[in-house]
């Protein structure tokens, strides 16, 4: 596994104007009985190291990039926003909830 901590190191560069201050990689396979974590570098520029059950917020972040596909397909008329959300699952729930609901 010394292979992929060494690659690790190669992403990680605190300095310059896009920078990027740490690498978090887990590995798990039952069938090959795998479970490898590592965390390298710091959670910011405030040099405090990185844990490997660091918690980073996506939330928001996932959500613009959400937004942009379900638009795009709306573009190319594969979906309406009014179209109801997981409309596969036979759920009295899901069938409430419409794409448009999931990008606000």
């Amino acid at each position: 596994m010394k292979e992929y901590e060494n690659f690790a190191k190669l992403l990680i560069n605190p300095k310059g104007s896009t920078p990027i201050y740490n690498c978090l990689l887990n590995i798990n396979s039952e069938k090959r009985n795998i479970n490898y974590n590592i965390a390298l570098g710091q959670i910011d520029a405030s040099g405090e190291k990185i844990a490997s059950n660091y918690r980073f917020r996506t939330g928001s972040i996932t959500k613009t990039f959400t937004s942009t596909i379900i638009l795009q397909l709306m573009e190319e008329g594969s979906l309406k926003l009014e179209d109801s959300f997981l409309n596969c699952v036979q759920n009295d729930e899901t069938k409430k909830t419409l794409v448009g609901n999931i990008i606000l």
